[in-house]
């Protein structure tokens, strides 16, 4: 599972804390900032298609935005 969101979001202790996963598994998280008035999350990373683990040409960039309310993917650019 992809765990580097909530990295991202400064989640590094979990003992006893409740985790999501927001980013399919496949994603692979670059970078991310929340914007805190509209308590959105933007991922900016890539698609590995072919589970090599490392980024290609055919691997296909995305910005992922999330709603932090509902936790639930708003917008992909």
């Amino acid at each position: 599972m992809n765990w580097k969101v909530q990295y991202l979001m400064g989640e590094c202790d979990t003992l006893g804390k409740e985790m999501t996963q927001l980013t399919e598994d496949k994603f692979v998280v670059r970078t991310g900032s929340v914007n805190t008035q509209t308590g959105k999350l933007v991922v900016a990373g890539y698609y590995d298609t072919n589970n090599n683990n490392k980024y290609d040409k055919t691997d296909k960039d995305e910005i992922l935005i999330y709603d932090l309310k509902t936790l639930k993917l708003a917008s992909r650019i």
